[in-house]
């Protein structure tokens, strides 16, 4: 073990000495090298993991082994020492805590008990934002347009997808707010139908000039954060099975989901043909956002996680 890790398990082990912790949430990132240390931590901790970094490279893998060998086999290496690395850090933790199902299946090697919370979102407090128009014809998607999933996300949505809606409405148009534009997104400004608005200081404001969200994933991992601020916001959303795997059961019963770019499609324009419909959409989403996407519900579900280590009940 490199001598900078073996001092932070020398550090924390004498935090934990000195304030007689019982036990650590060590939240875990994507970086290797930092993962050694763990094996020496004098008490019980839980590894708190965003995504599975190991579910990221496998679909990242899956997504450019085509188009990419390169990169697919950098990703499909760097997905075994995950797996590897992972049920490692299972074996050493309490237990295991991810944001979304497909995430905790990932950890299915592992010894430790492993356990999918969610997430949370601000945006529940405020009121929702969408209103129904006629005609409905703008599509929204935001996020960090840098980030690899969303690229690949924004690429299929606008070169596979929108083409399909714009046959059937001609005046349709997909907004993208995010920046900075990675060098693929920018190839698609200029393309009919897609509107780039780089960084936008409201996003609520934003998505309230809208009238459906769309975000579809072909790569990735965990909760899709944009999705659960859209629904809290109140819009009708279109999505795929891997955008709406990090949602609740209930809240994936209340999306749009296609299996592919036809079927997202279809829904799109029966949507946006359906002022009715829609209404209804939003008003389910946000009552169920509301009431499970707000941080004192993901709160609830961080400390019920905790109670096969601690033995307290929350409060």
């Amino acid at each position: 073990m490199p001598a900078e890790q073996r001092d932070w398990a020398r550090t924390v082990n004498r935090v934990v000495a000195e304030h007689g912790y019982r036990h650590l949430i060590i939240n875990v990132y994507s970086d290797l090298s930092r993962v050694a240390w763990m094996r020496d931590i004098a008490c019980c901790f839980n590894a708190n993991f965003p995504d599975s970094i190991s579910l990221l490279h496998r679909r990242k893998f899956q997504a450019a082994s085509l188009a990419n060998p390169v990169e697919a086999a950098a990703a499909f290496l760097r997905y075994r020492l995950w797996v590897r690395a992972e049920a490692r850090i299972a074996r050493m933790a309490a237990s295991c805590i991810v944001t979304g199902t497909a995430d905790r299946e990932a950890f299915a090697g592992g010894r430790a008990s492993c356990v999918a919370v969610g997430n949370g979102t601000a945006w529940t407090a405020s009121p929702p934002v969408y209103q129904v128009r006629a005609p409905a014809t703008i599509l929204a998607i935001h996020g960090n347009m840098n980030w690899p999933p969303n690229v690949r996300g924004i690429e299929f949505m606008g070169r596979e997808v929108l083409p399909l809606v714009r046959r059937v409405i001609p005046d349709v148009e997909l907004r993208v707010a995010g920046g900075p534009l990675d060098a693929r997104v920018r190839t698609l400004v200029g393309m009919p139908g897609i509107r780039m608005l780089d960084y936008v200081e409201d996003l609520r404001g934003f998505l309230g000039g809208c009238d459906l969200y769309v975000a579809p994933m072909v790569e990735g991992s965990g909760v899709k954060n944009k999705l659960l601020e859209a629904m809290a916001a109140g819009m009708p959303v279109v999505t795929n099975p891997m955008g709406a795997e990090g949602l609740d059961e209930a809240g994936r019963r209340l999306v749009a989901v296609g299996e592919d770019a036809p079927a997202l499609a279809a829904h799109i324009v029966a949507l946006l043909g359906s002022p009715d419909r829609s209404a209804r959409m939003s008003d389910a989403i946000r009552e169920h956002a509301a009431a499970n996407y707000g941080w004192s519900s993901f709160a609830r579900r961080y400390r019920e996680s905790l109670v096969p280590v601690t033995g307290e009940a929350t409060a």
